[in-house]
């Protein structure tokens, strides 16, 4: 399905006690819900869980984020 698409798995999250700030770095802080990585070849966008399924299809309505981004090499 997906074959051809880079191997990204998303971050893991870590239970701590406090938020962590630093400069220079960039995270995401999660509080709830699904984790997934998003990848589209034209008109194609696959929603991809860190175990590697496709939940584009449980999503039919929701915007595509990546709809308006070119792809950089």
């Amino acid at each position: 399905m997906f074959g051809r698409l880079p191997h990204v798995t998303p971050m893991l999250a870590t239970l701590v006690a406090a938020a962590f700030h630093r400069h220079g770095w960039v995270y995401e802080e999660k509080l709830d819900g699904w984790r997934i990585v998003a990848h589209k070849e034209g008109p194609r966008v696959w929603l991809v869980s860190r175990t590697g399924r496709d939940h584009a299809g449980r999503f039919p309505r929701s915007p595509r984020p990546s709809a308006g981004y070119r792809r950089r090499r």
